[in-house]
């Protein structure tokens, strides 16, 4: 027991600090933020990890852009 303790806490020492002050991490991706997609093909519409993406333009000119 005392010999898979240590690992165990590293472990999860790690994904606190990576979970920080979010409700929840992606363990594929840690950037990526879970949102609720569109329903696929089998109709489950459910929390997947994703990014927001938004860009301004000017007729053909890409003005700003942010990623979250």
């Amino acid at each position: 027991m005392k010999d898979a303790f240590l690992p165990r806490s590293v472990k999860y020492e790690k994904q606190l600090a990576t979970c920080r002050a979010r409700n929840s991490y992606s363990k594929t991706d840690p950037d990526a933020t879970f949102m609720r997609m569109k329903e696929d093909h089998m109709k489950n519409g459910q929390l997947k990890p994703g990014y927001n993406v938004q860009m301004a333009s000017n007729d053909p000119f890409i003005l700003a852009y942010t990623v979250h």
